[in-house]
């Protein structure tokens, strides 16, 4: 994360922002869309996002999951940049330790709390080629953060495991007509759910952003 300078007209306007754009019960803390190099870059940090369920998930040794979902977007709206990350989170019980996994990367935490708090950072995320950006246009960010107490193909392969089994007997039939309870209870569809955000920052033009070389 970008040492925290003084706040600029625009990051002042994001902050003010948050209160009317978010949507959801968790908080972002700190967002700022800025340039480095030859690319639009963002520092994103929110929390409020790990509820009871998914703590139990990961520290029974399933993997959580966070989906990042990054939108720049024009007046029109016109899409202009897209990207979609994913990253897990599961407490290795052999190891006692819990691991943060993120395409090829893999690092490692002794606290849930320490876990949780790199879970919802963005350090110099890029958005995308700064060239895509015109200086007559003005463009805005949209963030969908999504947690979930499994990994999506987690999910899927737990849900062919009850497919699979559900004709089964006995203490067998027992163990997957509770799993399958489990499962609907934590993935069924609820207007309370509260482990979603949803952020729009305020329109800006290029030249508002930061720069760094």
């Amino acid at each position: 994360m970008r040492g925290i300078r003084g706040i600029g007209t625009l990051a002042a306007a994001f902050l003010l922002a948050y209160s009317a754009s978010v949507r959801g019960e968790g908080e972002i803390t700190r967002f700022e869309p800025f340039l480095h190099g030859d690319d639009l870059c963002v520092d994103l940090v929110a929390r409020g996002l790990m509820d009871e369920r998914t703590a139990m998930t990961i520290d029974s040794g399933l993997p959580g999951s966070c989906a990042f979902l990054l939108r720049v977007e024009a007046r029109g709206p016109r899409v202009v940049a897209e990207r979609l990350l994913e990253r897990t989170l599961r407490f290795d019980l052999w190891e006692n330790v819990y691991v943060l996994e993120q395409a090829n990367v893999r690092r490692t935490f002794p606290t849930m709390a320490s876990a949780d708090s790199a879970l919802f950072e963005l350090d110099d995320f890029v958005l995308g080629p700064r060239t895509q950006l015109s200086v007559s246009e003005e463009y805005r960010v949209l963030v969908v953060i999504d947690v979930q107490p499994l990994a999506q193909e987690d999910r899927e392969r737990l849900r062919r495991y009850v497919s699979r089994n559900s004709s089964g007997s006995g203490n067998s039939e027992e163990l997957v007509l509770d799993l399958g309870a489990v499962l609907s209870k934590v993935f069924g569809k609820s207007s309370e759910r509260r482990d979603t955000i949803v952020y729009e920052t305020p329109f800006f033009r290029p030249s508002d952003l930061e720069v760094e070389p």
